[in-house]
């Protein structure tokens, strides 16, 4: 061989060397060339869970594995996320992956679609609701017609949410439901911040706090209904059943069932609705 030649293919490996490695360092960095914006950004990731887990996954149609998952090397932008698991309600949302940043998506509940059993011996110690110690005292203004959050250390109103009913979740970061018969408010004592959950033309009857989960059961003339807490997107709601006429429900006490006393397919009496 040649000594040019040999200079040729040394000079050549080189130059292959010194374009290449620092491009296999941006990417092993985590950055990538975005074809759209037409420069280099970083990557960002999405983690996602939900109860119960093993739930497909898809993002922007495709699947991605089942929860609980970590998916990596996303470009910024929107997806378009999907939980499926067989015999429950699907679960979606779109959710932005922001640059060298990861994206939750957890405390997602799935509910079961099935359909509720009348109950032949009717259940006995019903939970009503779940509560938690109060972090702050309230109590309903009725000339005002809300319900008021005080501080009693400060001698000051810290919000006024439009309501007469009001309690407190027992899960890990407490918070105040406040619902009227046609909205619900929440409040968070952290951040003294409320914020409005839902407004419907349907009376609410009542509103049940699923314990551990980031949900709420609405309870409705005709029809009880989940909703879920996370406000980004879209709201998922589901219609969990459908009756004649509800005249009372409770929560099981391990938050596992909903037992319904009303009218279904022209039957009366007691049912349970598994979630």
């Amino acid at each position: 061989m040649k000594l040019l030649y040999r200079r040729f293919i040394f000079y050549a490996l080189v130059l292959i060397f010194v374009i290449a490695a620092p491009t296999i360092a941006i990417y092993t960095a985590g950055w990538r060339w975005n074809f759209k914006q037409k420069r280099a950004v970083k990557i960002g990731a999405l983690s996602v869970d939900s109860l119960p887990r093993e739930a497909t996954i898809t993002v922007n149609g495709r699947a991605l594995g089942k929860t609980p998952a970590l998916i990596p090397k996303l470009l910024p932008g929107q997806y378009e996320i999907t939980l499926q698991k067989n015999q429950y309600h699907t679960w979606g949302k779109t959710l932005a992956v922001a640059s060298g940043q990861t994206t939750f998506a957890h405390e997602i509940t799935l509910f079961k679609k099935n359909a509720p059993q009348l109950l032949q011996t009717p259940p006995s110690s019903p939970t009503l609701s779940h509560t938690a110690p109060a972090p702050y005292p309230f109590y309903y203004d009725s000339k005002r017609e809300v319900i008021a959050i005080v501080d009693n250390e400060k001698q000051q109103r810290l919000a006024e949410l439009p309501g007469n009913r009001a309690i407190w979740s027992a899960n890990d970061q407490p918070r105040l439901f406040v619902y009227s018969a046609h909205e619900v408010w929440q409040f968070n004592p952290e951040k003294i911040e409320s914020t409005l959950i839902t407004r419907l033309t349907q009376n609410i009857q009542e509103v049940l706090l699923v314990p551990g989960q980031n949900t709420i059961i609405l309870v409705l003339p005709d029809r009880i209904r989940a909703l879920e807490l996370d406000l980004r997107d879209r709201q998922n709601t589901w219609d969990l059943t459908d009756f004649e006429k509800i005249k009372k429900v409770w929560l099981e006490e391990n938050g596992r069932a909903l037992f319904i006393e009303g009218t279904q397919n022209n039957q009366t009496g007691q049912w349970q609705l598994d979630l």
